[in-house]
C-alpha cells in the first residue's frame, strides 16, 4: 500500500501483480516461517508463483525499488510494542488495594495496566488516529487511560501520574 501510494499514478494490472509477488516475498523474508512447508521459499519460488511472468531479476529489482520507496523502514514500531517497552520502565514499588486489603504485588498492577493499554491500542488501530499519530503517542495515551482505569483500585504514586 505504502509503495503504490508513493507512485502517485495508476498502477496497471501486471505492475500490481509484480508488486504483490514482491511484497509477499519481502514479507516472508522478514516474518515468514517456512519450516512447516518442508520446503524453502526462495526468490525462485516466487518467480514460479508468478507462472513465469516475472524473473528473479525482475522481482529483485522491484524489491530494491520498494525498499528504496519505503526508505528501508519495513518494521515501524506499533503502539502495542511501545506499551510493552514503556511498562518495562515502570516502578516496582506500587501497591494495589482490593476490598481494604493491601497486596504488595506491583506486577498485578502493571499487568492490569498492560491489558487495558493493549486493548486501547487495538481500538486505536481501528480508527484514523493510528494513521495521524505516532505509535509512541498512542501507546502513552493508552497507558495513561489504563492508569486512570486502574487508579480506583490501585495506589499509584502521584509523581508517576503527574509525569
Amino acid at each position: 500500500d505504502a509503495h503504490t501510494k508513493e507512485l502517485k499514478c495508476t498502477v496497471h494490472k501486471r505492475e500490481f501483480q509484480l508488486i504483490a509477488v514482491t511484497a509477499l516475498y519481502l514479507a516472508m523474508k522478514l516474518h515468514g516461517e517456512t519450516e512447516w512447508l518442508n520446503c524453502k521459499l526462495d526468490i525462485e519460488s516466487y518467480a514460479k508463483l508468478s507462472n513465469g511472468q516475472f524473473s528473479t531479476k525482475v522481482i529483485k529489482a522491484k524489491e530494491l525499488e520498494i525498499l528504496d520507496t519505503l526508505e528501508w523502514t519495513l518494521n515501524p514500531p506499533c503502539p502495542a510494542q511501545v506499551v510493552t517497552l514503556l511498562l518495562c520502565l515502570f516502578s516496582k514499588d506500587w501497591e494495589i488495594v482490593v476490598d481494604d486489603d493491601t497486596l504488595n504485588d506491583p506486577q498485578l498492577i502493571i499487568e492490569a495496566i498492560y491489558d487495558i493499554a493493549i486493548y486501547l491500542t487495538e481500538l486505536a488501530a481501528l480508527t484514523m488516529l493510528s494513521f495521524r499519530c505516532r505509535p509512541s503517542k498512542i501507546a502513552f495515551a493508552a497507558i495513561l487511560c489504563a492508569m486512570d482505569a486502574v487508579q480506583s483500585h490501585a495506589v499509584i504514586p502521584s509523581e508517576v501520574r503527574s509525569d
